[in-house]
Order: structure tokens, then C-alpha cells, then sequence
């Protein structure tokens, strides 16, 4: 086999090369991009779970706050459901993450339906929390429910009458103490969630800069090398013709 033969054979097998290996750069970056937006999604995930959790103590406090007031069993039993729906007892309303209790009033009418119960410590469980982060968030709504017995003892005087004794439980430096240590863990949550996947993200985003460079290099390179088999083999007919 002559030189220019052996030399249009190389270049035909090397272009070949090139054009698998674009192909697989090109599927890295698909798969890359893929990654960059389900790490986004986690991140949406984990910041929605944890504001659950506050946004569910906080409501628990306006309840117990309004029944030390009013006396009214309505708000009693929207505390109780709150605090059963966290705790997987009652039927999660759908979209629940998004404005709910604020619009129930009296007329308990709700402004969305629910689907099955579902703990929110398992919704937590099933996010794929690191071990530190899913300790935060136990930590608390551990002492959210812990708050709750406090509660329980504002309820109880303001069922006897003694409305007094059960507002001042609900404004007690106590109260605002046990408030604050619920959400200690959830900043130190939001946090640890935010450097773990904004190093992920970043890290993604410098692998995909660098698989779409290598990627444009291996296409030039392809077509560069396809121009150079072609002229090749034309040079390489010619020459055979003349002969």
C-alpha cells in the first residue's frame, strides 16, 4: 500500500475517532446539564421542606396565640390539625407548601383538597439530605414538638376560663426562647444545604464549561481532518488516473 493510501487511511480512522469521541462529549454535556438542573430542583426541594417546618410552628403559635384570646374551639381544633398533618396523623392538603391556612376562616372552608397523610419527617427522610443536614431539620421540629406540650398548658388554662394565665404562657420569655431554639437548626439547615449544593452547582458548571470546550476542539478537529482525508483521497485518485 502505497504512503498517500496508508496516510488517507489513518486520516478516514482518525476522523472516525474524533467524530465518537464529539459524540460523547456531546452526551456528557447533555448529562451534565441534567445534573446542573436537578441540583437546582434539590435545592427548591430542601428550601421548601424547611420553610414548611417554620412556616408549620408559626402557625401553631398564631392558633394557640388567638384561642389565649378569643376561647374560641376553632382555633383549637386548626392547631390540632396542623400539628397532625405534620406529624403524617391527617390528610396533607395538596400544594401545601404554598399559602393555606391563612385562608381558612371560620367558615373552615379550604382552599385546596388534601391527598394522603404523609409525614413531613418523611418527606425530609426521602429528599436525600446529607446525614448533618437531616440532623438540623430533626433537631427542629423535635423542639417544635417539644413547644407544643408548653402549649398544650396555654390551651388547658384557657379552657377553664383562666385566659389570662394562657396568654401569658404564649408571650413568656419561655415561649420566645423556645421559639428561637426551633429555628437555630433551620438557618443552620438552610446554611449547610446552600454551601453543599452551591459547590455542587459551581463544580457542575466548571465541568460543563470544560466538556463543551473539549467538545468544539474535537468537532474542529473532525473537520478538520475530513477536509484533510478528502483532499487526500481527490490528490490520491488523480494521481492514480494519471497512471
Amino acid at each position: 500500500m502505497s504512503a498517500s493510501r496508508i496516510l488517507l487511511t489513518a486520516g478516514i480512522a482518525l476522523t472516525l475517532a474524533l467524530i465518537a469521541v464529539s459524540l460523547y462529549l456531546y452526551f456528557e454535556v447533555s448529562g451534565n446539564q441534567d445534573k446542573l438542573t436537578q441540583l437546582l430542583k434539590d435545592r427548591e426541594q430542601a428550601y421548601r421542606l424547611a420553610d414548611e417546618l417554620r412556616q408549620s410552628s408559626d402557625d401553631l403559635t398564631r392558633m394557640v396565640r388567638t384561642y389565649a384570646v378569643t376561647g374560641d374551639e376553632f382555633y383549637y381544633q386548626r392547631f390540632e390539625e396542623i400539628a397532625d398533618i405534620r406529624g403524617g396523623l391527617d390528610p396533607r392538603p395538596e400544594d401545601y407548601h404554598l399559602i393555606y391556612w391563612d385562608l381558612v376562616t371560620a367558615d373552615n372552608q379550604r382552599p385546596r383538597p388534601s391527598g394522603g397523610p404523609v409525614a413531613l419527617r418523611t418527606l425530609m427522610s426521602e429528599a436525600g439530605f446529607t446525614d448533618t443536614e437531616f440532623g438540623y431539620l430533626q433537631q427542629s421540629e423535635d423542639r417544635s414538638n417539644r413547644l407544643i406540650e408548653l402549649e398544650q398548658e396555654a390551651f388547658t388554662a384557657a379552657k377553664i376560663g383562666n385566659l389570662a394565665r394562657a396568654q401569658e404562657l404564649v408571650h413568656s420569655p419561655e415561649y420566645h426562647q423556645s421559639k428561637k431554639r426551633i429555628m437555630e437548626p433551620l438557618l443552620s439547615f438552610f446554611e449547610a444545604i446552600d454551601q453543599r449544593i452551591s459547590t455542587e452547582i459551581t463544580d457542575s458548571e466548571a465541568r460543563q464549561k470544560s466538556l463543551k470546550r473539549y467538545w468544539l476542539i474535537a468537532i474542529i478537529l473532525s473537520m478538520a481532518l475530513a477536509a484533510l482525508s478528502t483532499a487526500t483521497a481527490i490528490f490520491t485518485g488523480q494521481r492514480d488516473t494519471r497512471r
